[in-house]
């Protein structure tokens, strides 16, 4: 496992007694399945990390990496060639998707791994022939969302509807925001969903992040502003909820809504999202230093004044990297590029004095800073 640990120097930012701090990362490639490429997008308590590796055929294979156990291929159901790994939850039990490249109009399906038992199709939705897990809850609840292309191949578009499937009830679709397309991006322990939707049909329309419960059904997370785009990709045990708000002048940037609830605290960047948040409130994600998307940058951020953007694998500020989850040891993973220009698996691992720093600066200062307009 190729590493390089990186001192982050964040002046004025982290203050103690008038001076700053240097927060220092490790950052770390986890290998590969035989190919050049590959990306990580979850990680549990126990530092199992999942995603996908290219194999020494260029397929895309679904994987998971443990310290012990370094990088193992999951498979694939029957019939398929390629998959992709989203989400593990503390049993070890994964959830993404699989498909078969080698057929045309071939449909994707969610899948689920649990250890020891082969790879389980989770269905769709009625007149939805593809399907997507995205996360996976402690109580094997999943979440994602159902697909299908509407009209001619050149003229047609893309619905989806977002799903909870359980091993009691199977898949039930969660409604929408009123329009045609609604993803579910994650699920807590307590059964809270989120994602984002569009507000009604058409092209192009606003989205707006959501949240459901079995007691409520979907409600708009943010209702404010319709004509703003807001997107939910991440939950923690206490409802708190990141993802990506769009600002009064058009940028669109990383966002938390503490409690899950009000309105959205705004990161000082250009432009980004947030991808997940952890129970102390770390916050990982990706963006840019202009307010369109182009070059990413990985980052950890407490919602509040310190905002940290983590090591990559390329030279020193080539960027290109992207984080996308947290676990509560203060672990992240994602992907980075090397210096040949190949997105790569990595895990980026604190000092113990990082983490102390980021619960200072986070936890016991500033916290629930009053909301940017």
């Amino acid at each position: 496992m190729k590493s390089k640990k990186v001192l982050v120097v964040i002046a004025c930012l982290v203050v103690f007694a008038g001076t700053s701090s240097a927060i220092e990362y490790t950052v770390s490639e986890l290998g590969n399945l035989g190919g050049i490429s590959g990306h990580a997008y979850d990680i549990n308590a126990d530092g199992k990390v999942v995603g996908w590796s290219q194999n020494e055929v260029w397929a895309k294979r679904p994987f998971i990496w443990s310290v012990n156990e370094g990088m193992q291929d999951l498979g694939t159901l029957p019939d398929t060639n390629w998959g992709r790994a989203l989400a593990i939850n503390d049993l070890g039990w994964v959830v993404g998707r699989s498909w078969n490249s080698t057929i045309e109009g071939e449909y994707d399906k969610a899948t689920l791994w649990r250890p020891g038992q082969v790879p389980l199709y989770l269905g769709t939705l009625p007149d939805f022939p593809h399907s997507y897990a995205t996360d996976i809850n402690n109580l094997g609840e999943v979440v994602g969302y159902a697909a299908r292309f509407v009209g001619l191949p050149t003229s047609g578009h893309w619905e989806q509807s977002a799903f909870l499937w359980t091993q009691q009830d199977g898949m039930t679709d969660l409604g929408s925001l009123g329009g045609t397309v609604t993803l579910a991006t994650a699920i807590n322990n307590a059964g809270k969903v989120v994602g984002h939707s569009q507000l009604a049909d058409g092209s192009f329309p606003p989205t707006h992040a959501f949240v459901w419960t079995a007691a409520d059904g979907i409600s708009d997370l943010y209702p404010d502003y319709t004509n703003r785009d807001y997107t939910a990709l991440g939950v923690n045990q206490a409802g708190d909820v990141v993802g990506g708000a769009e600002k009064a002048e058009g940028s669109k940037v990383p966002a938390i809504w503490f409690n899950g609830t009000g309105e959205p605290v705004f990161a000082d960047v250009p432009s980004g999202r947030a991808r997940d948040i952890n129970e102390h409130d770390l916050i990982v994600g990706a963006y840019c230093q202009t307010t369109s998307w182009t070059v990413p940058f990985a980052f950890v951020w407490n919602g509040e004044e310190v905002f940290i953007t983590l090591p990559d694998l390329g030279e020193e500020g080539a960027g290109y990297s992207a984080a996308e989850a947290i676990n509560d040891t203060g672990w992240i993973v994602g992907q980075s590029r090397n210096t040949e220009g190949y997105g790569l698996p990595v895990l980026w691992i604190p000092e113990p004095a990082t983490l102390s720093l980021l619960a200072v600066g986070g936890l016991t200062l500033l916290r629930r800073r009053k909301p940017q307009a």
